[in-house]
């Protein structure tokens, strides 16, 4: 071997030695990483076979799957629903003729009797005293109408009013499904103050047992001391498509209201939504 061919072979041989001392540094610094990255793969993969495994689930165990969650939420929106609408009495959801009248009969009595012990005054003449309608539907109607303000001068004579000046039922909208429907009644009734505040607090405990509560309010002073009440209940209830009712929609502009929109009236105003009746929010 000629001295450049050992030279070289020296030089070449060096260059081998370092690039293998290299590649053994490399492959034990990187082997570590690459361990961990393939159990975390296996992991994932073993994860993902878990969310989709390959033959899929099953038509009856899937159909039993929704099946028990849909009647999870059926059960939860009729616990919801009997919450915020109590069902009427059997009483007054009676078609016939007769077993309505009977209803207003025995209800008005009751009021009466107790206003006559109670020395409250009522108006000469009070709701369907003068009977029902020869309409199913329509009685249907005025039945629910009864059951609201039957209960609301009930409360108003537990809560010690010395007088009702006047008592007026009518129908409100329906929701924009056409599934509950909003009944009211006006009632203007004097009583000094405290008898005015206990009166309020006693709607506030009965409208959630009872289904009615407070829509609008108002209250003059006048000389004598009394207080001249003016209020408006409602009574959220099942709609009848029969009764004809409009759906209520979105709050809109009113005739009179600015252009930019203003201030709502404190009773919500006629186009108030319909999530705002039957509470005790004016």
């Amino acid at each position: 071997m000629t001295p450049d061919q050992t030279t070289l072979a020296i030089w070449g041989g060096g260059l081998l030695a370092g690039l293998i001392v290299g590649c053994i540094i490399l492959f034990t610094v990187r082997g570590s990483v690459f361990e961990e990255r393939q159990t975390h793969a296996q992991n994932l993969g073993q994860e993902y076979e878990k969310l989709y495994p390959s033959d899929g689930m099953a038509i009856e165990e899937a159909t039993d799957k929704w099946k028990r969650l849909m009647e999870h939420q059926q059960a939860a929106l009729k616990d919801a629903e009997a919450s915020m609408v109590p069902a009427l009495p059997r009483g007054y959801l009676e078609t016939d003729l007769s077993s309505g009248s009977a209803q207003v009969h025995a209800d008005l009595q009751y009021l009466k009797q107790k206003a006559q012990r109670t020395q409250v005054k009522l108006p000469s003449t009070l709701p369907f005293e003068e009977g029902l309608s020869a309409d199913a539907n329509q009685r249907l109607l005025q039945l629910a109408q009864l059951y609201l303000y039957r209960n609301l001068i009930d409360t108003c004579m537990e809560a010690g009013i010395t007088k009702i000046n006047s008592i007026k039922v009518e129908t409100g909208p329906c929701d924009p499904q056409g599934k509950y429907a909003v009944l009211q009644c006006q009632i203007d009734m004097d009583m000094n103050w405290d008898r005015t505040s206990q009166l309020l607090a006693d709607l506030n405990q009965t409208q959630n047992r009872k289904g009615y509560g407070v829509r609008g309010l108002s209250i003059e002073h006048d000389r004598s001391g009394n207080e001249r009440v003016s209020m408006t209940a409602s009574l959220l209830t099942t709609n009848n498509p029969a009764w004809g009712l409009r759906p209520d929609s979105a709050a809109t502009q009113l005739p009179n209201a600015p252009a930019g929109g203003g201030a709502a009236p404190a009773n919500g105003g006629a186009g108030g939504r319909f999530g705002r009746f039957g509470g005790t929010n004016p």
